[in-house]
């Protein structure tokens, strides 16, 4: 790792020298425009948990974020970008979700990305077709907010969706299109997202460094697209979280059909607490005029340190949008989860020294299975 950071740290020094004193004086200052979307959903759904069963009150949930952007291109041809995404919903409470610049050329040298973003594998996955502005189909963490249940029906089961996606502190070098080949490679030195350095090789048991690597095909072949992807993650510092991912991912298009899935797996390294993780996405969908819809299928995987098994989750989404122009849509999705525990057994004394049989009784609790579905409306601005 430290040969490829070393490398990725000179390349970095290489291309922030090009800027020179005169062309910061030429070029004109960035100045930042507006952006970003609202989205608001009412749902209902139900679940076999006992407490809840039959029960299937109405929840509604806003997500807003507001974007401030500018660039500069200055006299040498490199670009300069200034993203910042504020969370800007009641919950979150003014949270900043994304800072950081692009310096680069991507038509020649490529592009760096410095500052809280994402990591490189993340960048250029591709994955099954799915409906994203209204629904919840690629996000088992949302489930809980319209279908009333305990907490395993939400499940640990977050990771597919969000390894990756978590904003940190990073330098991220992603390089040209290549012929419809391109990829990038990420560093980063720890899990703080703030001007305070995070804590490094292991100092936090919370503070882990991340290499990635993420790379993509896209292409089209007449009428037909094609997509492609690839992407490994490191996780080192303190031993007890050390893990690796692997994930792929494709999808082709015809005709404004689509199908396509993803797959990623998280293998622990260090002692069983980053806990393997395996999941998948795959997804059917269909685009003509102003209408999206979509059918998608979740799974993932994950071996529990307190259970004896492992935790199964699935979720089946079917959604679809309608765009009424100016970047207003209106969409309405219905889904079914799936939440699978095997049995946990306690081992509460020793074998009895007479008959054989345990002196205590083992006890084996039955899994925390649970099973419910829903239904969402909403509408979504980008502005």
């Amino acid at each position: 790792m430290k040969k490829v950071l070393y490398s990725t740290t000179a390349l970095a020094a290489a291309g922030l020298l090009a800027l020179s004193p005169a062309d910061a004086q030429a070029a004109e200052k960035v100045k930042l425009g507006l952006g970003g979307f609202y989205i608001w959903m009412m749902g209902a759904g139900d679940s076999d948990a006992e407490a809840h069963k039959g029960n299937a009150p109405l929840n509604m949930v806003g997500d807003s974020e507001v974007y401030f952007r500018g660039n500069t291109t200055l006299d040498n041809g490199i670009r300069v970008d200034v993203i910042v995404q504020l969370e800007s919903d009641q919950v979150n409470g003014g949270i900043i979700d994304e800072s950081y610049i692009k310096v680069g050329n991507l038509k020649q040298w490529g592009e760096f990305r410095l500052g809280s973003t994402k990591q490189a594998h993340f960048l250029f996955r591709a994955t099954g077709p799915h409906v994203s502005a209204i629904s919840n189909a690629t996000n088992f963490a949302q489930s809980h907010q319209y279908v009333p249940s305990t907490t395993p029906l939400k499940g640990p089961a977050t990771f597919f969706n969000h390894a990756g996606a978590a904003d940190r502190m990073s330098l991220v070098y992603v390089t040209p299109n290549l012929n419809g080949v391109q990829g990038g490679i990420s560093f980063t030195p720890g899990q703080a997202n703030s001007d305070v350095p995070p804590a490094t090789d292991g100092e936090n048991a919370t503070d882990t460094e991340v290499l990635s690597l993420g790379g993509n095909y896209k292409g089209k072949f007449g009428d037909a697209s094609v997509a492609v992807s690839g992407g490994w993650t490191g996780v080192s510092g303190d031993k007890d979280a050390e893990s690796t991912t692997t994930q792929f991912g494709a999808q082709v298009g015809f005709a404004g059909f689509s199908i396509g899935g993803h797959w990623a797996k998280r293998e622990d390294d260090g002692d069983g607490t980053a806990l393997d993780v395996e999941g998948f996405m795959t997804g059917v969908g269909y685009k003509t005029g102003p209408w999206n819809i979509a059918l998608t299928w979740l799974n993932t995987k994950d071996d529990v340190s307190m259970n004896a098994g492992e935790v199964e989750h699935n979720q089946y989404t079917l959604g679809m949008t309608y765009s009424l122009g100016a970047g207003v849509l209106v969409g309405a999705s219905i889904f079914q989860v799936d939440f699978q525990d095997e049995m946990m057994v306690t081992d509460l004394g020793a074998d009895n020294a007479v008959g054989g049989d345990d002196a205590n009784a083992d006890t084996t609790t039955g899994g925390n299975d649970n099973e419910g579905w829903g239904a969402l409306v909403g509408i979504r601005v980008n502005f």
